[in-house]
Order: C-alpha cells, then structure tokens, then sequence
C-alpha cells in the first residue's frame, strides 16, 4: 500500500508538479466537500467512523471509514483507511487519502488537487447590451454584380391577397441572373389595400432572352413602377437589379382600387429577399447542419423591429427549452460523478446569453438578421448603379445575436428532432456532440414490493429498473455510507425535461399564443411552489389495518383507508426535515380547500395563496427527480414522461391557463403595470426570514414579514401594494364622482 501511495504521488508531481500528502488530506476533502451545492437539512461534509481492532499484542488499534455525501454521482463513496493505527488521527488521515485519491481518479479534483468544478472557467466575455455589427447580408447587391452573367433564370411568384373586388391572386416572373429560392411563408397584413397571404416561388428555369426583350421588360415595368418617368428616356431609370413580367399582375394593378405599386413590389421583393438571406444562411453557417425548411429560417432570423407579427420571439422561447434540455442530457451522461449543482454550473456556463452572443458574432450570424422591414424609404426598388455604395454599421442588442442563436435551434427541431437540433446547437457550442447521449443504468439497491407497486401506479410508469427510481426518492439526507445517490442529479434533468414538455405543448396550442404569454404561463407551471403543491396533493388510497382497543382485554381488527401522496415516499433521515414536513403539511390542510378551488374553478392564477404554502423546495425537487427517473428508465422515451404530466393533472392545468380568460400575470409584473415608479425591495432577516418593502416616491406602501424566501416576500408585498393603490384609486374615482354631483345639483 505504501508503494501505491508513492507511485500516485509521483505521477501527480510529473503531471502538475504538485504534492498531495496525509497531513494536507483531510483539509483538502472538506474543501471539496465544501464546493457541493448547499441544501437545507444536509450536512454536506466528510463523515468519519473510528473503529477499534483487537490484537493479540493486547494494544487497541484503530482503522477508520470516511464516507462522502450521497449528492455525489455514480461513484463509492465510502472508503475504509488500509492497515492498523495507534491514533483516530492518523487512522482518519489515511482514510482521507484514500478517499481523495479515488476522486482523482475519478476527475472529481484536477492534478492540482482542487474540485475540478473550479476548473469551468467563464467561457467569454460579456458584451455590451449594444453592440455595432455590420448591416444585414443585401442579396440586392449581389443580384447586381450577377448582371454580367450570359446566364438567366426565370421564377414565377404567385401573390396571394385579399381585393375586396374579388380579385384574390396574381402571378410574377422575376428575370434575374440568379435563381431565386423556393418560398412559402405567411406575412402580416400590409396598408397597401392587399393583404399578402402567401408568396411562394413555383418554377425556376434557365431562360435564353435578347437584349431587347429585356429593354422592352425594362420600359414595360417602369411605366407602372415610374408612369411620370417612363416618357423620359433616362437610361438610370431602367437599371432595376430584379426585372418582372407582370403576368397578369398588370392587370390586378390597373383595376380599382389603385394601389401604391411601389409598396406592394417592394414588399414582394423584400420577401424573396429574406429566402435570399436563408439560402446564404444555409451554405455558410449551417452548411454542417441539413436544416432544409427556408420559411423556418426566414422566421428565425427576422426581429419584431422588421415585422412586429412574424418574427422570432417565439421560436425564441422554444428554442431556450430545446437548447437547455440538449446540453442537460449531455452534460449528465457525460459527468456521472458530477454532483448537480456542477452540473447547472456547467450547463448553464455553456448556454447562457453571453456564451451564444459571442459565438454568433465570431460566426457572422450578424450579418444574416434582419432587423428592418425592407426599403420602406420611399418604397425605392433597388438599382445597379446602387450596389457600389459601401455597406453600412448598425447597432444590435447582443440578446438578439442569442435569440436568434435559439431561433435557430427551434427550427431545426421542428425540422427532425433533437438530432438536427443537436448539429445546429453544436455549430454555437462546440463541446456538443451530434450522436444521441448514452444513459447509464444504476443498480444494486432494493425497494419493498408493495412500495414499488403504489409509486408506479401514482407516477403512471412501470419501472424496469428498480433502483433508478429508488434514487429518485432518496433525499440527499439519507445515510452517506453505501453506494446509493440522493435524487438531485436525476432532479437536474427532469427540470429541464418538464421546461421542454411545457414548451412544447404552448408553442404547439391551436391558438397561436405570443411569446409573453407562453412566458408567463411556463412560469406559473414550473415554479418551486406549484410544483410543491402537486406533490402535496397527487395520491392514491392504501388500505391499511390495525388493532382497535374495545375494552381492556378485548381488541379488534380495523381496516382504514390512508391517503398516500407522493412525498409520503420518499426517503430521509433528518429529524429537522420531518418536523418541516409536519409544518407543511399543517399549511396545507389549512389552504387546501381554498387552493383547490382557485386551481380547478378559479379565473386567475393563486400566486398568492401559494406562496402562503411554503412548500419546501424537496418536494418541487421530488417531481422533477421522477420525471428524470421515467425519461432514464424509459429508454428517453418522450410519450412515457408525458403520461406523467398527463396523470399527476400537469396537463390540465397548463390546459386552464392558456384559456384566453385566465390571468396568469405574477403580482410583480402587475405592480409594474398599475405603478410602473413602484420599487420592489427584499432583504434577509438576522433568522435567516425575508423581509419585503414596496415604495413609491420613498414612501412605503407595503410590506411583507417573515417569509420562508425572497419570492414569497416579494409576491405577498407586491399582492398588498396593488390593493392598496387600486382601494386608493378608488376612492379617488368616487370623490371624482361625488364632487361632480354636487357641481351638477
């Protein structure tokens, strides 16, 4: 054993030039200890026994066990001291060193003998909220130098619209030297007495045309462009980068009502622009990445500034579920040992708005956004002679690089799946691989029958492997001896699994919902104290028996029907834990009724009531930790983890809320609203409680004391404010009307 001991040190001394010793062990593993996420009713530090040895020397010699805390991986994490020791601190010493050269080897520290977490490193710099980028790809310009190609294409464009003359649709020939993409896209209504519906390319071909046929196209489309130009000859007038042959669009032109020819042509023009602007996107950023559909391309790069309907926002919000729940399942399967809190670390390192901000400006997606609505000065067709003006600067949120980073990735999910959203995600975040994360199995714990029966029928899943949902009920409290993990890593996952399911089912309603209100509607789903409540409330009946005193000597048997929900499951050893439960658990027999009324037959969202429950943050983490534990079981089977929603009533209530009818707002964003001045300030208490204030003008208006957290300071003060200025606004509107009646009388 002493030979191991050497020959570890020396090869950390060749590799970093760094020496871990017996004395400094111990030290060392408490700091690593030290790194791993805090949570109430944890104690998150090395544990260590002394046992005793009997010799036949007659002496007591010592050996020692340290144990790491269960929110560690996949990994042993008890560890026994080799030989026999006089003292417990030399015996504890070897214990630690054993300890912390298995974590070594298992990349948990560095060669430089410190948790490996502190090698993440911020990946890049922040960036101003402002930034100046270069203008948009001009596919214009491009056209123009195209002219002196022999070659020419000829794509017809059918307008779709709505004439109140009946006249519905037109058809287009561009005559260009360029091909121009297939499209198909839906636009917004236009102030032009036209709605365009519809604009899409049918045919493209090689066309042979003299030099006077596309004189004669030039005259024919000045005189409706230009009618008080077309007389004059002027050579600089006919210099159009794109030729039309109107078809029968002349004729949709002349009729009553007149048009402004100009905008229409214009907004025509612009559209083919942005299939343009995708098709360029598609051979230079995305070349490694199939994403073929060009309208999700056009959506994704659009910003509301250049259409205030069609634009990214909200394949943004999609596209954030996307990207986070791809980097979570790598990031797990990739780091098993990882406790969770590293693994938020990591993830959140890898796709936080700086990190996708900076990795589009190094790829140039800049030059690909668009952020206005095409020539809307003047309505101006571009010219040849145009094309030799130098390209312009402009300024862009560095948020807009990261939307359309997301855009992007919405996109191409909605194309294939996770697999071409991986390949995209991988051109912005390298670390990223394209092939599908492996998960690993875990295995050697046991759970009662009957227990593993009740759990499956409340979670609506039949598990395979037994012990991956015993890890998903065990809180980090339990015993740290053994080889079994608390349920934070699977609890990792399935947050970013729930945020994706909820995602998807707003992005994919029948009734469109804007981006603000998917927003606040996953909010409303996901959050600590909703989720809390439902693990509080889903339950089965266990039929149970027991004995019944009658008299002193006579005893009967009774049977009794006892209400399980699923937190009554899980697995703990914390005497401070169990009387929150019992606090809890008081809480909500006295706000059930009235929580389950708002929740099932109420018009607004109880943000309040809610937060009056305090749910603690292990039965949010509960449900979340199932869920991952369904989704690893399952094989990552999506249908699986939705049956979950489906069962646990997730699903109906994200069906509620998205009723036009229902207020989801947060009381925050609603104090905003009434009182936009209004600030909202939280501190903690000397007790560890929170403490909020709402002032306007540095008056203070409300206040809430005593919370458990900084969200239920700020809801239950900011509920109280918005009463108190609605009650005061009023009374002002009565006196208002008071003072009226007395004038009139």
């Amino acid at each position: 054993m002493i030979h191991s001991r050497v020959d570890f040190i020396v090869t950390l001394l060749m590799l970093s030039r760094a020496m871990l010793t017996a004395e400094a062990t111990k030290a060392h593993l408490h700091h690593f200890c030290n790194t791993l996420p805090k949570q109430p009713f944890v104690d998150t530090n090395p544990n260590f026994w002394i046992d005793e040895i009997s010799s036949n020397k007659g002496l007591g010699l010592l050996t020692a066990r340290v144990a790491l805390p269960n929110c560690v991986g996949s990994f042993p994490r008890s560890y026994l001291a080799p030989g026999e020791y006089r003292t417990e601190r030399a015996a504890s010493k070897a214990a630690a060193y054993e300890c912390y050269k298995a974590l070594h080897e298992a990349e948990l520290v560095n060669n430089n003998f410190l948790p490996s977490i502190l090698n993440i490193q911020k990946r890049c710099r922040d960036l101003p909220s402002m930034i100046e980028v270069d203008e948009h790809i001009q596919p214009w310009r491009l056209m123009a130098n195209a002219w002196s190609s022999p070659e020419m294409c000829k794509t017809t464009i059918q307008v779709e619209g709505n004439r109140l003359d009946g006249l519905s649709s037109f058809h287009i020939s561009f005559i260009t030297p360029m091909s121009i993409p297939a499209m198909s896209l839906p636009t917004s209504k236009q102030h032009t007495g036209i709605a365009l519906k519809q604009t899409f390319a049918s045919d493209t071909k090689k066309l042979v045309i003299t030099f006077e046929e596309l004189e004669r196209l030039r005259q024919r489309m000045t005189a409706l462009y230009l009618p008080s130009e077309s007389s004059k000859g002027d050579v600089a007038n006919l210099d159009f980068v794109y030729i039309f042959d109107f078809d029968d669009g002349q004729e949709f032109f002349s009729q009553p009502p007149l048009v402004d020819v100009g905008e229409v042509m214009t907004r025509i023009v612009g559209q083919v622009e942005k299939f343009m602007v995708a098709g360029l996107l598609q051979t230079s950023i995305l070349r490694t990445c199939t994403l073929r559909n060009a309208a999700r391309i056009v959506i994704a790069l659009t910003a509301p500034s250049a259409d205030a309907h069609l634009n990214f926002e909200r394949y943004e919000f999609f596209g954030d579920a996307v990207l986070k729940i791809v980097v979570s399942t790598q990031v797990f399967t990739d780091h098993v040992s990882w406790p969770a809190g590293w693994l938020s670390q990591y993830r959140d390192n890898l796709i936080s708005n700086a990190s996708l901000a900076n990795a589009a400006l190094s790829l140039h997606l800049d030059q690909y956004i668009l952020t206005k609505a095409p020539r809307t000065s003047n309505w101006a067709l571009p010219r040849i002679s145009h094309a030799k003006c130098s390209p312009k600067k402009r300024q862009m949120s560095s948020k807009t690089l990261a939307d359309v980073s997301q855009a992007l990735f919405a996109a191409a999910y909605l194309e294939a799946g996770h697999g071409l959203a991986r390949s995209c995600i991988k051109i912005f975040i390298p670390e990223i691989r394209c092939e599908r994360p492996t998960f690993e199995m875990p295995h050697g714990a046991g759970f009662s029958r009957c227990e593993v029966e009740e759990v499956q029928q409340l979670t609506g899943h039949q598990f395979g492997n037994i012990t991956v949902l015993l890890q998903a009920l065990t809180h980090p409290s339990c015993a740290s001896h053994g080889s079994e993990e608390s349920y934070q890593r699977l609890a990792f996952l399935g947050d970013a699994i729930l945020g994706f399911l909820v995602a998807k089912a707003l992005f994919e309603h029948l009734e469109e919902l804007s981006e603000g209100r998917m927003t606040e509607i996953r909010a409303a789903v996901v959050n600590s104290n909703m989720l809390g409540y439902i693990c509080m409330t889903h339950s089965i009946s266990r039929k149970v028996f027991g004995i019944e005193t009658v008299t002193l000597k006579q005893f009967r048997k009774v049977r009794r029907v006892e209400v399980m929900p699923l937190w009554k499951y899980m697995r703990y050893e914390s005497k401070e834990l169990g009387e929150a439960l019992e606090a809890c658990n008081m809480r909500y027999r006295r706000l059930c009724g009235r929580l389950e009324q708002q929740m099932h037959s109420g018009r607004s969202y109880p943000w309040v009531t809610l937060a009056e429950l305090q749910p603690e943050g292990f039965y949010s983490d509960l449900v979340q930790s199932v869920i991952g534990a369904i989704y690893v079981d399952s094989g990552e089977d999506w249908s699986a983890c939705q049956r979950f929603l489906e069962t646990t009533g997730i699903s109906s209530y994200i069906q509620r809320m998205v009723r036009s009818d229902y207020d989801v707002t947060h009381p925050r964003s609603a104090l905003q609203q009434l009182a936009p001045l209004a600030e909202v300030r939280s501190q903690r208490n000397s007790d560890g409680s929170f403490r909020c204030e709402v002032t306007v003008d540095e008056t203070e208006i409300a206040s809430a004391e005593s919370c458990k957290s900084r969200s239920e300071a700020s809801i239950l003060a900011s509920q109280r404010a918005i009463q108190t200025l609605t009650i005061g606004r009023d009374a002002d509107r009565s006196l208002c009307s008071l003072t009226s009646s007395l004038h009139l009388s």
